[in-house]
Protein backbone atom coordinates (compact mmCIF):
# COMPACT_ATOMS: atom_id res chain seq x y z
CA UNK A 1 0.00 0.00 0.00
CA UNK A 2 0.93 3.62 -0.56
CA UNK A 3 -0.62 6.73 0.99
CA UNK A 4 -1.55 9.71 -1.16
CA UNK A 5 -2.87 12.81 0.59
CA UNK A 6 -3.59 10.69 3.68
CA UNK A 7 -5.59 8.01 1.81
CA UNK A 8 -4.34 4.45 1.18
CA UNK A 9 -4.06 3.01 -2.34
CA UNK A 10 -2.68 -0.15 -3.90
CA UNK A 11 -0.03 0.22 -6.58
CA UNK A 12 1.72 -1.69 -9.34
CA UNK A 13 5.36 -2.59 -8.74
CA UNK A 14 6.71 -0.60 -11.71
CA UNK A 15 4.35 2.36 -11.48
CA UNK A 16 5.56 5.95 -11.26
CA UNK A 17 3.94 8.38 -8.86
CA UNK A 18 2.42 10.20 -11.85
CA UNK A 19 0.95 6.94 -13.21
CA UNK A 20 -0.55 6.21 -9.80
CA UNK A 21 -1.96 9.72 -9.42
CA UNK A 22 -3.58 9.59 -12.84
CA UNK A 23 -5.03 6.15 -12.13
CA UNK A 24 -6.62 7.29 -8.87
CA UNK A 25 -7.86 10.57 -10.34
CA UNK A 26 -5.48 13.07 -8.76
CA UNK A 27 -4.25 15.64 -11.23
CA UNK A 28 -0.93 17.45 -10.88
CA UNK A 29 0.76 19.65 -13.48
CA UNK A 30 2.68 17.36 -15.78
CA UNK A 31 3.33 18.85 -19.16
CA UNK A 32 6.44 16.93 -20.19
CA UNK A 33 5.32 13.28 -20.33
CA UNK A 34 5.60 11.91 -23.84
CA UNK A 35 5.47 8.15 -24.42
CA UNK A 36 7.98 8.56 -27.26
CA UNK A 37 10.70 9.88 -24.91
CA UNK A 38 12.52 8.72 -21.80
CA UNK A 39 11.56 10.55 -18.59
CA UNK A 40 13.47 13.84 -18.38
CA UNK A 41 11.71 15.67 -15.52
CA UNK A 42 12.84 19.02 -16.88
CA UNK A 43 9.75 21.14 -16.19
CA UNK A 44 9.63 20.14 -12.52
CA UNK A 45 5.92 21.04 -12.24
CA UNK A 46 4.98 17.52 -11.22
CA UNK A 47 7.03 17.67 -8.01
CA UNK A 48 5.42 16.03 -4.99
CA UNK A 49 6.43 15.58 -1.38
CA UNK A 50 7.47 12.09 -0.37
CA UNK A 51 7.65 11.85 3.40
CA UNK A 52 11.11 10.84 4.56
CA UNK A 53 12.86 12.37 1.54
CA UNK A 54 14.65 15.68 1.94
CA UNK A 55 13.68 17.14 -1.45
CA UNK A 56 10.54 17.26 -3.55
CA UNK A 57 10.41 14.41 -6.08
CA UNK A 58 9.29 14.48 -9.74
CA UNK A 59 6.15 12.37 -9.99
CA UNK A 60 6.91 11.74 -13.66
CA UNK A 61 10.02 9.67 -13.01
CA UNK A 62 9.84 8.48 -9.38
CA UNK A 63 8.75 4.89 -8.87
CA UNK A 64 6.23 4.11 -6.14
CA UNK A 65 7.39 1.83 -3.32
CA UNK A 66 5.73 0.07 -0.39
CA UNK A 67 4.63 2.34 2.48
CA UNK A 68 5.44 5.50 0.50
CA UNK A 69 3.60 8.58 1.77
CA UNK A 70 2.95 11.17 -0.94
CA UNK A 71 1.55 14.67 -0.69
CA UNK A 72 0.54 16.35 -3.94
CA UNK A 73 -0.54 19.84 -2.87
CA UNK A 74 1.29 21.61 -0.04
CA UNK A 75 1.94 25.35 0.29
CA UNK A 76 5.61 24.73 -0.62
CA UNK A 77 4.69 22.77 -3.77
CA UNK A 78 2.03 25.25 -4.84
CA UNK A 79 4.37 28.21 -4.39
CA UNK A 80 7.06 26.44 -6.41
CA UNK A 81 4.68 25.46 -9.24
CA UNK A 82 3.29 28.98 -9.53
CA UNK A 83 6.80 30.50 -9.59
CA UNK A 84 7.90 28.13 -12.37
CA UNK A 85 4.79 28.89 -14.40
CA UNK A 86 5.22 32.63 -13.90
CA UNK A 87 8.78 32.33 -15.17
CA UNK A 88 7.65 30.30 -18.20
CA UNK A 89 4.82 32.79 -18.88
CA UNK A 90 7.14 35.80 -19.15
CA UNK A 91 6.60 37.09 -22.65
CA UNK A 92 4.10 34.32 -23.44
CA UNK A 93 1.22 35.63 -25.55
CA UNK A 94 -1.93 35.66 -23.42
CA UNK A 95 -4.05 35.60 -26.56
CA UNK A 96 -2.77 32.04 -27.14
CA UNK A 97 -3.90 30.99 -23.68
CA UNK A 98 -7.33 32.53 -24.16
CA UNK A 99 -7.68 31.01 -27.64
CA UNK A 100 -6.65 27.49 -26.59
CA UNK A 101 -7.36 27.11 -22.86
CA UNK A 102 -7.61 23.31 -23.20
CA UNK A 103 -3.88 22.93 -23.96
CA UNK A 104 -2.08 21.38 -21.02
CA UNK A 105 0.29 24.30 -20.38
CA UNK A 106 -2.51 26.85 -20.83
CA UNK A 107 -4.74 24.93 -18.44
CA UNK A 108 -2.10 25.23 -15.72
CA UNK A 109 -1.47 28.92 -16.43
CA UNK A 110 -5.19 29.50 -15.87
CA UNK A 111 -5.36 27.20 -12.82
CA UNK A 112 -2.61 29.19 -11.10
CA UNK A 113 -4.11 32.52 -12.18
CA UNK A 114 -1.27 33.46 -14.50
CA UNK A 115 -2.10 35.72 -17.39
CA UNK A 116 -3.47 39.04 -18.44
CA UNK A 117 -6.37 38.84 -15.99
CA UNK A 118 -4.13 39.07 -12.91
CA UNK A 119 -1.67 41.60 -14.27
CA UNK A 120 1.04 39.10 -15.15
CA UNK A 121 2.76 39.49 -18.50
CA UNK A 122 1.75 36.13 -19.86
Amino acid sequence: MVTVNNKPYSFDSVETILDLLRRIGIEVPAICPDDRLLPASVWRLCLVKVNGMSRLRPAFSTLVFEDMEIETYTPEIESYRKAVLQWVARGYPYVGIAKNPQKELHKWFLFYGIGEMDGESA
